[in-house]
């Protein structure tokens, strides 16, 4: 397991502690771990960690982060970071270079999702999380980003990658890309039955989306469903 699939900073900053794998320098793919004053936990807020110069200079990608500016609030962006809030950093146990970079690969792509509507902690990462849409306060997503980043990684927060569906497939997983198609637009019963219905309403998103029409929800599929 590389990160702990977690909605809590101080949680996954906890569990690598207890792994032994928190570092004093920083190398992109680790994660970093910042306290600011909002409330009095140790960590409030965490990113990957995507380009490194100094310890005090370095960037991330990170969730919940302000589309202007470094401070709280609505969006993926990538960010120019010091110690000055640092808490630690953390390096999961990659299995190669190339496990690194395609992390760094689905990071990028993420930059620029935004909530909607706006304040609202309504962003799929969170969907994804929580099994279906949630908004509030209490739904602060940094920590969600980046237990989906590993998750879409595969070997992440539960040692797999996200499940392949077909005709024929059932169960939790199947209800979930239902849900998720209706937030696109369709009117599918989610009964995590994967029916002629659903293959049919797959077959049209991926059509409308470029990919194979090939009625199989994989990788690709999932990572489309969840923009």
């Amino acid at each position: 397991m590389l990160v702990k699939k977690t909605a809590s900073c101080l949680e996954m900053l906890e569990w690598f502690e207890a792994n032994g794998q928190i570092v004093d320098f920083p190398l992109p793919g680790d994660i970093a771990f910042y306290k600011y004053p909002t409330n009095n936990r140790r960590t409030n807020h965490v990113g990957l960690v995507t380009n490194v110069n100094t310890i005090d200079d370095y960037a991330n990608t990170e969730g919940n982060t302000s589309l202007t500016s470094n401070d709280n609030g609505g969006a993926v962006m990538s960010r120019k970071r010091s110690k000055k809030n640092l808490v630690a950093f953390a390096r999961p146990k990659y299995a190669n270079k190339d496990q690194i970079n395609r992390l760094l690969a689905i990071a990028s792509g993420e930059v620029g999702t935004t909530e909607y509507p706006p304040n609202s902690n309504n962003v799929k990462y969170n969907t994804w999380y929580y099994g279906h849409p949630v908004s509030g306060k209490n739904y602060p997503w940094c920590a969600t980003f980046i237990s989906w980043l590993f998750y879409m990684l595969g070997g992440g927060s539960d040692n797999s990658a996200p499940q392949t569906l077909k005709m024929g497939s059932r169960g939790p997983e199947v209800k979930r890309a239902q849900q998720l198609l209706n937030q696109k637009g369709y009117t599918l019963v989610t009964d995590g039955d994967f029916g002629p219905s659903t293959q049919a309403a797959v077959k049209n998103f991926q059509r409308v989306n470029g990919l194979t029409d090939d009625g199989v929800i994989g990788p690709k599929t999932w990572e489309a469903l969840t923009k």
